[in-house]
């Protein structure tokens, strides 16, 4: 079974880069996008090793029977799944909404304007929403409270990027991210 839980995981991540991947030939009619200095600093590689470093904290095994009655693991097995695949068809929507935009290093293209449709009208950070979902799933789905604990580093980090991207995108588009920011939540839904 933790088989099957690890490929759904890794899944989880390869088809929200095969989406970006996708979605850049499809839009290949857009014209190419130009950066300004990446605000986070955060090379792509970087984020693919650190994902890697989380997921093999998850699959260290760890006697979970012995702590948590059977009936809680599948509880937390079956909401992970859920929270899983809420995490990757969000991801590879935004991914896809993006275009030629996405990047997995949090550099913005200053020769766009705001992108307000997709999962974007709903929440300002859909990407780092599913980011979030992923991980909170794979450690329900592997019952790890130590990967729930390494949840709370991830949780500062993504705060951090969202801070500075979002800095760098008031730069860029003043008074139009001023009022997309106060109709769209961060990581949530605005219900009023």
């Amino acid at each position: 079974m933790f088989t099957f839980a690890k490929i759904a995981t890794i899944g989880a991540w390869i088809a929200i880069w095969a989406s970006s991947w996708t979605s850049k030939k499809t839009h290949a009619a857009m014209p190419e996008p130009m950066y300004a200095e990446n605000p986070t600093r955060i090379s792509p590689w970087g984020v693919m090793i650190f994902f890697i470093f989380l997921y093999a904290v998850l699959w260290i095994p760890f006697p979970i029977e012995a702590i948590f009655p059977v009936q809680w693991i599948l509880v937390s097995i079956f909401f992970g799944y859920i929270l899983l695949a809420i995490g990757t068809l969000l991801g590879a929507w935004a991914t896809w909404t993006l275009g030629k935009l996405v990047t997995f290093s949090g550099a913005i293209p200053t020769n766009y304007s705001l992108i307000e449709s997709g999962p974007y009208a709903y929440v300002r950070h859909p990407i780092q929403l599913a980011e979030i979902l992923i991980w909170l799933g794979s450690s329900l789905i592997f019952v790890s409270v130590l990967g729930i604990l390494m949840g709370a580093i991830l949780l500062p980090l993504i705060k951090k990027q969202i801070r500075l991207e979002e800095k760098k995108l008031l730069e860029i588009n003043g008074e139009l991210y001023q009022v997309y920011t106060r109709r769209v939540g961060s990581l949530f839904l605005k219900l009023w």
